[in-house]
C-alpha cells in the first residue's frame, strides 16, 4: 500500500485568518500544496466543483475515526471519481506516519491525508471528532455534521441530487442561563427545563456567583433521572449501566435514539431536555431531591430506588481454586483492554502475584457493559491469571467463560438482588 501520509502547506488567497464558514456558505479561493498519496501534489478546491468532496476530521484519540476508516477507503472506491474524501489532522507528518507504523492492526486506508492542519479546522469548526464536511458544486458547504452520518446511503443519495437531512455538529455557543440576564440578580431559587437547543449550550460549572448550581444539556428524562440519583448516592451505582435502571409503562420513543440516522436529528429536538437549577438555601442532597421532583413534576413520571431481582452474571468456581494461586515473582499487570490507538499491543495479557480482588474489580468493570455481575469466590491473596489478548480487547461472554474454566471458573445466568432505578409512568 502506498504511504498515506500528507504533509501541507494551504495557501489561502483571501483571507490570512481564515474565515469561519457555515452551511449554505460556498467557499473562495482555496488551494492545497504538497498532497501525497495523491495524483497531483498541488490542487485547488475548484478543482472537485463536478463531485463530492468531503472533508473528515479525525484525531489520534479518537478510537471511532479509526473503527471509520476501512468505511472511509470503501466509500471512495465504490464511488470513484464521483467523490473525494480528504482525512485532516492537527498533528505533523512525522507524528502521523509514526502512528500508523506503531500500530500493526489498524487499517491505513488508502486515501490522502492532510496533517498539522490549523486552517481547516478554523473555517470549519466542529465539537467533537469524527466530524465531516461535505462540500458539493461550485464548493458549497452542504452538511457539517458527525461523522457517522458519512454512510453509503448518504452519500449514494447525495450524489444524485437527493436531499437529505443531517444533524448539524457546528461550533456551540454557551450561555450560564437561559433567563434575561438583566433580570438574573433578582432570582433567589429557581429551576428550568427546557427542549434541547442544538447549538446553544448552558454552561456546567458547579457554582456561579458563589451559589451552587446545577446544569444538565440535551439528556433523556431517563437520562436526568439517572443523573439526579447519582447525585444523591454518589458513584456507588451506576443507573445507566445495563440492567440497572427498569422502565415501567413509559414509552420507549422517550428514552431511546432511533437507529435511523435520518430520524435521530429530530429525536434529539423532541425528546431531550436541558436542565438547570439554583437554590441557595438548599443542602447537596436537597438540590438532587429538588431535582427529581421537578422531573416528576413535569414529565408526569415517578422514579425510586427499589431492591429487585434482575438478570446478571455470576462468577461461581467449578472446582480447585489452588490453580489460581500465585507462583511468586515480581509482579507484573497488563490485564487490561486495548484497542486501536494502542501501541505495543501484547498478546497476552496478565495478572501476575497480583490481589485476587483486583481480577474480580476487573471482571465487574468490563462484563456489567453487558450486565450486572457479582463475584460468588472466596479467595484471598494473591493469583496468577493469563488471558489472550484478542478475548479481552474483543469481549464475548463465551470465549471468557472458555479461559475462565482453565482456572475452575465460571460465569453463569443468575437473578442478582440489586438495588435499580424504578422509572415508572403515574
Amino acid at each position: 500500500m502506498k504511504s498515506v501520509i500528507v504533509g501541507i502547506a494551504i495557501l489561502l488567497s483571501f483571507v490570512p485568518g481564515a474565515q469561519e464558514y457555515r452551511v449554505g456558505d460556498s467557499l473562495k479561493t482555496l488551494r492545497i500544496e504538497n498532497v501525497l498519496n495523491f495524483k497531483s501534489t498541488d490542487i485547488n478546491i475548484e478543482d472537485f466543483s463536478d463531485k463530492l468532496v468531503i472533508l473528515d476530521f479525525w484525531g489520534f484519540n479518537c478510537t471511532s475515526c479509526l473503527e471509520g476508516f476501512p468505511l472511509l477507503d470503501s466509500l471512495q472506491k465504490n464511488f470513484g471519481d464521483k467523490l473525494q474524501i480528504f482525512l485532516v489532522n492537527k498533528e505533523d507528518k512525522q507524528d502521523t506516519k509514526e502512528f500508523f507504523e506503531k500500530r500493526k492492526k489498524l487499517f491505513k486506508p488508502d486515501l490522502p491525508f492532510i496533517t498539522s492542519d490549523t486552517i481547516l479546522h478554523k473555517m470549519f469548526r466542529h465539537n467533537s471528532v469524527p466530524a465531516n464536511v461535505w462540500i458539493g458544486k461550485m464548493g458549497k458547504v452542504l452538511y457539517m455534521a458527525d461523522g457517522y452520518f458519512t454512510t453509503g446511503s448518504n452519500v449514494g443519495k447525495v450524489i444524485t441530487g437527493e436531499d437529505i437531512k443531517l444533524p448539524q455538529q457546528m461550533a456551540r455557543s454557551y450561555v450560564e442561563t437561559f433567563f434575561d440576564p438583566k433580570y438574573e440578580y433578582l432570582l433567589e431559587n429557581y429551576s428550568f427545563i427546557s427542549k434541547c437547543e442544538d447549538l446553544t449550550n448552558l454552561e456546567t460549572s458547579a457554582e456561579r456567583k458563589g451559589f451552587p448550581i446545577l446544569t444538565y444539556n440535551c439528556k433523556s428524562a431517563v437520562q436526568l433521572y439517572q443523573a439526579a440519583f447519582k447525585g444523591i448516592i454518589g458513584n456507588k451505582i451506576d443507573f445507566s449501566k445495563p440492567g440497572r435502571t427498569i422502565i415501567v409503562n413509559y414509552d420507549s420513543l422517550y428514552y431511546t435514539i432511533p437507529e435511523d440516522d435520518q430520524k435521530q436529528s429530530e429525536w434529539l429536538n423532541n425528546y431531550t431536555y436541558s436542565y438547570q437549577s439554583v437554590c441557595k438555601t438548599c443542602t447537596n442532597r436537597g438540590r438532587y431531591l429538588k431535582m427529581i421532583a421537578d422531573l416528576d413534576a413535569y414529565f408526569g413520571l415517578k422514579a425510586k430506588m427499589e431492591n429487585r431481582k434482575v438478570d446478571g452474571w455470576a462468577l461461581v468456581n467449578t472446582g480447585d481454586l489452588s490453580v489460581l494461586k500465585t507462583k511468586g515473582g515480581p509482579p507484573r499487570y497488563t490485564f487490561f483492554k486495548t484497542d486501536l490507538r494502542s501501541s505495543g499491543q501484547d498478546s497476552l495479557r496478565v495478572l501476575i502475584n497480583q490481589p485476587y480482588q483486583r481480577l474480580s474489580d476487573d471482571l465487574k468493570i468490563y462484563l456489567e457493559y453487558y450486565a450486572p455481575f457479582r463475584d460468588e469466590i472466596k479467595f484471598t491473596g494473591n493469583i496468577d491469571f493469563k488471558l489472550p489478548a484478542s478475548v479481552l480487547d474483543n469481549l464475548t461472554i463465551t470465549e471468557l467463560k472458555k479461559e475462565l474454566r482453565k482456572y475452575n471458573l465460571d460465569l453463569i445466568k443468575k437473578k442478582l438482588n440489586l438495588d435499580v432505578l424504578v422509572i415508572s409512568k403515574e
